[in-house]
């Protein structure tokens, strides 16, 4: 008697690491193969948005492995535990672990526990390695942007960035001189135009600007008056798809800081608006008062608060979606168990389906709900996952019970 109680563990730990192994290898080979077809998908994406090349496009497929990892894990755990569980369930496997006494729950809580395991690893990617490999990209695509900006000159002998307004034209490229460039920029509402006969360019990724170095021109102002000069000095912004960083792409305490930096930027708005409504006010320049920025103050802090929103909204969705593989693993397993006569694949797009008509939807939806502040975030964002939690408790039940 004092043997059995052995052998039963011995024969429960030898069922759980098979069913284990047999996961790992499901899971394994579809994550894979799910990786390298939409890591392509990435990649191009990446080389039309800053113009590089194919060759280097290569070099970044390292840093572009994790991005598309918070989307495919959850879906390559849901179809594992179809394919184990189900294939499991058809071969009578669990129905002869039940009939030797032991709990259905000892088959399923194998699966369970990878879904949480990989949930954390999901939390992990997007929330560390993700926004280390977008800096990375960016990285790479900053000490190319050199070659990308002479190479576009060369062969199109101009270059615009409508966003910004701003365009320059050149005769010539030789080497690293612009042969009689021509800067058409706005600032401050009025438009300028500086042409010189030469210009040498300095790249300053780090401070995300290009500084033209130019010789012998002049600069000419919206109402035809010219300013001559011997050297000057012209400060380019460097595109904004290689610099700027979405809230999506930054750490949980990037987030945090990048939140009372916003709220830092509003308070100084509010601020430095009531200063100079104040001076207008006090010294009887009330046409001040009719100067865009403060006409349309509401606007600009709508703007930023707008931004702010952003922040706790992508907080949550980061858990949330980091919770789905522990979710689909939750509702799959069970579900593939009760469904053992259909075919293994039939349990996937069975289980699967609902989630893709419900789940991402109702995401969707409640991330444009949050955005209009007509749902506070927290609740917005778990919304789906309370669905399919739901769903996966009774269906778990199903499978205990009978």
């Amino acid at each position: 008697p004092s043997v059995k109680p052995f052998a039963f563990r011995l024969r429960t730990t030898i069922l759980q690491r098979y069913i284990l192994r047999e996961l790992a290898l499901v899971f394994s080979l579809t994550l894979a193969v799910l990786t390298v077809l939409m890591i392509f998908g990435f990649v191009l994406e990446e080389i039309l948005a800053s113009g590089l090349s194919f060759w280097q496009g290569l070099q970044i497929i390292p840093f572009v492995i994790p991005a598309p990892m918070p989307f495919t894990i959850p879906v390559t755990m849901l179809l594992s535990v179809c394919v184990v569980y189900g294939r499991m369930a058809a071969d009578q496997e669990v129905t002869a672990v039940k009939a030797a006494g032991v709990s259905a729950m000892a088959v399923l809580w194998p699966g369970i526990l990878g879904g949480v395991a990989l949930s954390a690893m999901t939390f992990l990617i997007y929330d560390q390695i993700n926004p280390w490999a977008v800096r990375a990209i960016h990285r790479t695509v900053a000490q190319n942007t050199e070659r990308i900006f002479y190479d576009v000159l060369r062969s199109n002998h101009c270059l615009v960035d409508l966003l910004r307004g701003f365009c320059v034209t050149v005769v010539d490229v030789d080497g690293k001189s612009l042969i009689q460039p021509t800067f058409q920029y706005t600032r401050d509402g009025r438009e300028f135009t500086l042409a010189a006969s030469e210009a040498n360019l300095e790249f300053q990724p780090e401070n995300q600007q290009i500084i033209a170095h130019l010789r012998d021109g002049y600069v000419e102002t919206s109402d035809r008056k010219r300013i001559w000069f011997e050297k000057e000095d012209l400060p380019i912004p460097l595109p904004p798809n290689m610099t700027q960083v979405k809230e999506r792409q930054m750490s949980l305490s990037q987030l945090r800081s990048e939140k009372e930096d916003r709220r830092r930027m509003v308070t100084e708005h509010r601020e430095n608006l009531d200063v100079r409504i104040a001076l207008a006010l006090g010294s009887g320049h009330y046409d001040e008062l009719l100067e865009p920025t403060i006409r349309q103050a509401d606007l600009i802090e709508s703007f930023f608060e707008s931004h702010i929103r952003k922040i706790p909204i992508e907080q949550h969705l980061r858990f949330a979606l980091s919770a789905g593989a522990a979710l689909f693993a939750l509702l799959g397993a069970p579900f593939s168990v009760m469904q053992s006569r259909r075919e293994v694949l039939s349990n996937f797009f069975l289980c699967f389906t609902p989630i893709l008509a419900v789940y991402y939807p109702v995401i969707l939806l409640t991330l444009n709900l949050s955005k209009m502040e007509a749902r506070p975030p927290w609740l917005a964002r778990w919304t789906a996952n309370l669905i399919v939690a739901a769903a996966a408790a009774v269906v778990l039940r199903k499978v205990l019970k009978h």
